[in-house]
């Protein structure tokens, strides 16, 4: 975000981000490439 400062992330964005951390995760792992 603009003019973003030391501030405390609230706990709305920590779940927020927790969700998409391990929605992240589980897409990885149903796709699991090849590669890896």
């Amino acid at each position: 975000g603009p003019s973003r400062r030391a501030t405390r992330p609230t706990r709305g964005s920590v779940e927020r981000r927790i969700a998409a951390k391990k929605r992240r995760t589980d897409v990885k792992r149903l796709r699991r490439p090849p590669h890896d």
